[in-house]
């Protein structure tokens, strides 16, 4: 049987890329009942592990996608708290942190 290209390409699977070295700042999200959640931690544990700037995030309890049921009425609470996070983190990577 022939192995599938998204097995063996880094840029489909970027945890076997030939080196995690010398990369942007990254902020990796997963949610804790997904089913990449794992392959996302590891990533970024490499990603640390070779030196880069990299904050990672677990939010509890939420699936996969979550951030998109963010309806005001029936969303997900951790939906609100994952856009105020983003927010956060856009504002100091293009503005800075406060008092800086």
């Amino acid at each position: 049987m022939q192995e599938s290209i998204l097995t063996k390409d880094w840029i489909c699977t970027p945890v076997l890329a030939p080196s995690f070295e010398n990369l942007a700042k990254a902020h990796i999200i997963t949610a804790e009942f997904d089913l990449e959640r794992d392959e996302g931690e590891f990533y970024g544990l490499l990603m640390q592990n070779a030196g880069n700037d990299v904050t990672m995030k677990r939010y509890p309890g939420m699936p996969h996608a979550f951030a998109h049921y963010n309806h005001p009425e029936r969303g997900l609470s951790q939906s609100f708290v994952y856009i105020e996070d983003t927010s956060r983190l856009l504002r100091e990577v293009h503005f800075g942190k406060r008092g800086e």
